[in-house]
């Protein structure tokens, strides 16, 4: 995602609402790419998102080559994924006349039906004909199985009369169907087991590197996102400190707006603390989502002690769940649940040391503080209480002027009047 700011500082109130741009864009990428994000969930995977299809493809040839086993992994759409030793009678017999592959695929659902991971189940189909089948699980959801066959055991005869029936029944040229049943593998009980041994060991190990490289794919574009928001960020705060205006209501709304369309927050605000210290008025509120300020809300100190506590002891308060949080539901009834606030992060404002104010970044849906958003907010509170010392410096200085100015016309005033009596 890629993110610009530019701010300009020539600013007067009304035409505030033009400066500032933020572009977000959101970069795209490959389907595979987008599901092993990090927002691709497990509940989004399919198999081809996760395995090499073809080098696993050309791994199983060879191993056909050695062991004779054939076997396939289909998904749970129906779809071959990596198929080897396809026999005639199957493709050529079974799965082509309507009825018998129907009790293929029959057979499938009921071989791979409440099999554990890890586990197989041997099954002789509704075609006659031995099967296996071991689960293939991501993230604890069934997305395909691996099946093994059709083979007979060695050490089991031929059902000569039940396969000529069979071709009789449904329609087979008679002695094609008992030549391609005569080349069907005929495997040991052990090279079976050990076969699907084999793939069920090969799958979880597949799977498992598959998952590994899926979350070193997530945390790193976790990090990259966040290495992001912290140059976003950073970027908003060196614009903030070039910011030069004298009018702080102005300085206020510039300082809201750039932080709630930064951390992307519905509400925006700052607060000043009373002189008599017994409530707090709102200096001015942005909303997002109407591109609108407001001013003049006060709040009563006493009526939410818990919260006022917490900002004097903690440099930022973030609350995920405002309303539930012991130390922001003291406002849920007069403040939080009729403005819809859901989340919260606020961080005081200080001179000397003491509270004089309060940055306020509030969303209505529920959001995460990452440290980096918390972090911002701090530093803009601490631009913020910079601007107001300064402030406080301007008025001081032209209080001073004002008084050497006073004393400087009181000074000629005496002169002029001294020598007005020497003349006389």
């Amino acid at each position: 995602m890629n993110r610009n700011i530019s701010i300009s500082s020539d600013v007067t109130d009304h035409e505030l609402s033009g400066r500032v741009e933020y572009e977000r864009e959101q970069s795209t990428k490959p389907e595979a790419e987008a599901v092993l994000s990090a927002e691709g969930g497990p509940e989004e995977l399919e198999l081809a998102d996760l395995i090499d299809i073809q080098a696993i493809q050309s791994l199983m040839d060879d191993f056909y080559k050695l062991a004779h086993i054939p076997m396939s992994i289909i998904d749970l759409k129906g779809r071959v994924m990596v198929g080897v030793g396809w026999q005639d009678i199957c493709t050529k017999f079974h799965r082509v006349h309507p009825e018998s592959c129907r009790n293929c695929t029959e057979s499938d659902l009921k071989l791979s039906a409440g099999v554990s991971p890890g586990d197989f189940r041997l099954y002789k189909c509704k075609n006659n004909m031995w099967d296996a089948a071991t689960p293939v699980v991501v993230g604890g959801r069934h997305v395909a199985n691996v099946f093994t066959g059709q083979f007979f055991f060695d050490d089991e005869p031929l059902d000569y009369a039940l396969f000529r029936s069979q071709a009789r029944q449904f329609g087979y040229n008679e002695d094609e169907y008992i030549a391609a049943l005569e080349r069907v593998p005929r495997l040991s009980r052990e090279a079976v087991d050990t076969g699907m041994a084999f793939f069920v060991k090969f799958i979880k190990r597949t799977l498992s590197e598959a998952e590994e490289r899926r979350e070193r794919r997530k945390a790193g574009d976790l990090e990259h996102k966040r290495v992001e928001r912290l140059l976003l960020n950073q970027a908003a705060l060196l614009e903030l400190t070039k910011l030069r205006i004298d009018d702080m209501e102005t300085f206020f709304k510039m300082v809201i707006l750039i932080s709630s369309q930064v951390l992307g927050v519905e509400r925006g605000s700052i607060w000043l603390v009373d002189k008599d210290r017994k409530g707090i008025s709102c200096a001015s509120i942005y909303y997002l989502s109407s591109h609108t300020f407001e001013k003049g809300a006060r709040l009563d100190i006493q009526r939410c002690r818990r919260y006022f506590q917490a900002l004097e002891e903690d440099r930022i308060l973030s609350a995920e769940d405002a309303v539930n949080d012991p130390r922001t539901n003291e406002w849920c009834e007069n403040y939080l649940r009729p403005l819809g606030i859901v989340s919260l992060t606020d961080v005081p404002i200080r001179s000397h040391g003491e509270v004089i104010g309060i940055l306020s970044l509030e969303h209505t849906e529920p959001r995460t503080w990452p440290p980096e958003d918390q972090e911002f907010a701090a530093s803009v509170a601490g631009i913020v209480s910079s601007a107001l010392a300064a402030e406080e410096r301007r008025k001081a200085e032209k209080e001073i002027e004002k008084r050497v100015k006073d004393l400087e016309n009181f000074y000629q005033m005496a002169v002029d009047r001294e020598l007005k009596m020497v003349r006389l």
